[in-house]
């Protein structure tokens, strides 16, 4: 019986509590719901027709950045580009600044071989929606090289590309918008601004210097945006291959002077020399070499060297030729053309030796920028090069950010 007075007292307590719980009135006109329902919030958004030149989708007739019906033209807010480490993928953690102690992307050449740039625009869309995007690049002496067609990335690919240039390579991006990188990054994640990718190849061929990039992008309607520039640098270097690693000027009686010939023919070890232009510059070059033990004779107080030599660019009809002694540096011949190769013909005049001896020695060939002016001036890379100036790689670099070209490009 106490059991069931207890059990009924605690029923009597909860029976009380109920209802204070589950009343409808919460005081100030609160009601109890299991889901909640805002106020009306106003949506607004306003139609526009087509514009008369929608149909004109090339890009010519100027910055449709407004028209007549009060559509927008897409903006683009920022570009920017990214060379490939050699021998690594395209994979974007592999994207990268050759030089990045300065306020521009710089690129180092590939001796002989191809660099991979990579192009990035990004796109605010505006009334219609994102066409398409596009870059047009010129070479340093204002000649148009390649336009290429970019591709939208997926929205995870646009928000990697954009956190890893932010967060890397700042100095390369140019911006026509005052907004921070983390609103430019909402920007993309809401799907309000779109990343556009491409990329094409920069050959050892293409010359040194400033290269102009000019970036646009279309909607749906053919409304252009307003084009964004900027510049590049590609590192003017010296660089060649050699097609020997050693010369035989064969048997030479005393007071006699030999030549030994080249050809134009790149062929390792087939005898006869070849030098082959591997860099992005025109070269000239001079020689330097030992006495290959020949020594000096002194004569009246006087010590002569007993050997001379000479070098020659091309043939002996209209190549270019130096003479030297030993341990001395030999005038310049020029010039070696980007991206081609010529034949080096080598001479030994020997003034004494001993019969029947044989002589062995080292040859040294320097290469170097040959008359070439690229943004403040001539800047030669190879490390050995001696009475050339500071090598820019490793000193010597351009100031500031690069002045537009003086040449108006035709969009």
């Amino acid at each position: 019986m106490k059991k069931l007075l207890v059990i009924l007292i605690a029923f009597a307590m909860l029976a009380t509590a109920i209802p204070a719980v589950l009343g409808t009135s919460y005081g100030q006109g609160q009601t109890r719901s299991d889901c909640f329902e805002s106020l009306p919030i106003t949506t607004k958004v306003t139609v526009v027709g087509c514009s008369g030149d929608d149909d004109d989708d090339s890009g010519a007739g100027g910055d449709d950045d407004d028209d007549s019906t009060g559509a927008v033209a897409p903006f683009i807010k920022h570009k920017w580009e990214l060379v490939e480490c050699i021998d690594m993928g395209p994979d974007l953690m592999y994207q990268v600044d050759d030089d990045p102690d300065h306020e521009y992307l710089a690129v180092a050449v590939n001796p002989y071989l191809t660099r991979i740039v990579h192009y990035y625009v990004l796109v605010e869309e505006k009334t219609y929606n994102l066409d398409r995007a596009y870059v047009d690049v010129w070479h340093p002496d204002g000649s148009f090289k390649y336009q290429i067609a970019l591709e939208k990335l997926c929205l995870l690919e646009g928000i990697d590309a954009w956190n890893h240039v932010t967060c890397n390579y700042p100095e390369v991006i140019t911006s026509q918008t005052d907004e921070t990188y983390p609103q430019t990054l909402d920007e993309l994640q809401q799907e309000e601004a779109f990343l556009y990718h491409g990329w094409a190849e920069l050959s050892y061929c293409q010359p040194a210097g400033w290269y102009t990039v000019c970036a646009r992008a279309v909607d749906s309607h053919g409304m252009w945006s307003v084009p964004l520039w900027n510049w590049f640098w590609y590192i003017p270097t010296a660089s060649i291959c050699l097609d020997f690693d050693n010369i035989s000027y064969g048997v030479v009686g005393e007071e006699e002077w030999k030549w030994t010939g080249g050809d134009d023919c790149f062929d390792w070890g087939d005898g006869k020399p070849t030098v082959r232009n591997a860099g992005n510059v025109p070269l000239e070059f001079r020689f330097k070499q030992d006495d290959m033990n020949f020594g000096k004779t002194l004569v009246d107080g006087i010590l002569y060297w007993n050997v001379k030599f000479d070098a020659r660019l091309g043939n002996a009809v209209d190549g270019c030729s130096v003479e030297y002694y030993p341990d001395e540096y030999s005038g310049w011949v020029s010039e070696l053309e980007m991206c081609t190769e010529e034949k080096l013909d080598f001479s030994i005049h020997i003034y004494k030796g001993v019969p029947g001896q044989t002589y062995v020695g080292n040859l040294w060939i320097y290469a170097s920028t040959y008359q070439a002016f690229y943004g403040q001036g001539p800047y030669p890379t190879s490390d050995n090069c001696p009475d050339v100036g500071q090598k820019w790689y490793n000193g010597v670099a351009p100031d500031g950010v690069p002045a537009p070209s003086s040449f108006e490009p035709i969009i």
